[in-house]
């Protein structure tokens, strides 16, 4: 944008006259660069992973329900649309709605608004991924994914809520396109679109956390008992977990490792030092989620935030860089090698 290095400078000469007429000292000088830090912004190279790896998770959790979507949404859904109609939100039409307003308003019958409608969203999936559009793709995903989510409440949980959260975000942080074109010499570099994605999570956690302090089930172990028991959530991996029963303390202490890892998420996962330990520990948190629990997609993307968030992308840059580099120097004198040994074979024959 042809304003933006206009804007950087006057965000300069901003904090020059703050700090001179002491409206802002330096622990303020801290917190604003906190947020608006470019030379850490230079090394966050996670928009691309980010709106390519959300496009993805909304394709494959989208193609789990592909055989079974005229079972939930459709006109002979497991819960009557009457039903349905009672529990969402009144400026959110469900997908029946639309399913009656296409038949009236352009003779278009279920079987193919269905159709229609599973092009339309895994088309933009893919255009997404593709990094063509994001900002549209991620819009029009929005609104499809609230319809189903939003207009049929009861099937509604915790990764309907977190993939309407990512979807928002893929259409305010810009695309990594034009994020790399201005990110050399304009104010794009250093607006904070990274650090709200961390702290929206440290929120989540946090507040996550101090749920569970409240409570007496999760201090006790009681919780993480009833859900590795519950009949409903039992693990495809089929292991029995009833030898633990002798043993409650390994509960406790479970109940209080999540809680810990929750609750002091915002603290330990700024610092450098333990950046990449709490992440590990996060990412194990959901990753026994996932195999306990079965909620694979839930997991799946909260693992994919957390990394988008935290993961050094810089770091993977640099390595894979030198490893390219360094193939490319091995390669290039392996055939420097067969070449001396065929000119000194050529001189040495006799002719």
């Amino acid at each position: 944008m042809k304003n933006q290095p206009l804007l950087l400078s006057l965000r300069r000469i901003t904090l020059t006259l703050f700090k001179k007429k002491k409206i802002i000292n330096s622990n303020h000088e801290q917190s604003f660069y906190f947020f608006f830090d470019t030379n850490n912004s230079k090394k966050d190279q996670f928009l691309g992973f980010f709106k390519s790896s959300i496009a993805c998770f909304c394709l494959l959790h989208y193609l789990s329900i592909l055989l079974d979507f005229g079972l939930l949404y459709g006109s002979d859904s497991f819960i009557p649309n009457d039903i349905a109609s009672l529990l969402k939100t009144s400026w959110i039409p469900n997908f029946h709605e639309l399913i009656i307003y296409g038949n009236q308003q352009f003779g278009v019958h279920e079987t193919g608004f269905i159709i229609i409608f599973h092009s339309i969203y895994m088309g933009f999936c893919l255009l997404m991924m593709c990094g063509k559009a994001q900002r549209i793709s991620a819009l029009i995903l929005l609104i499809l994914h609230l319809i189903l989510a939003k207009g049929s409440y009861m099937y509604a949980y915790g990764v309907d809520y977190f993939t309407t959260i990512a979807l928002f975000y893929c259409i305010i942080f810009p695309s990594e396109e034009k994020h790399s074109k201005d990110i050399t010499s304009t104010m794009s570099m250093s607006l904070p679109y990274r650090r709200i994605l961390q702290i929206h999570l440290c929120f989540v956690y946090f507040f996550s956390g101090f749920d569970k302090m409240l409570g007496v089930n999760w201090r006790n172990g009681e919780s993480i008992w009833k859900v590795l028991h519950l009949p409903y959530f039992k693990s495809d991996l089929g292991i029995s977990l009833d030898f633990l029963q002798a043993y409650p303390a390994v509960f406790v202490v479970m109940g209080w490792g999540v809680i810990i890892i929750e609750l002091l998420y915002p603290i330990f996962i700024f610092r450098k030092t333990t950046r990449q330990l709490w992440l590990l520990l996060t990412l194990s948190l959901h990753f026994g989620i996932m195999l306990s629990l079965n909620l694979y997609f839930f997991g799946g993307l909260m693992i994919l935030l957390n990394i988008a968030a935290f993961w050094d992308f810089s770091m993977t840059a640099t390595s894979l860089e030198k490893k390219t580099k360094n193939r490319w120097i091995q390669s290039r004198e392996f055939f420097h090698t067969i070449f001396k040994r065929n000119a000194k074979t050529q001189i040495s024959e006799p002719k």
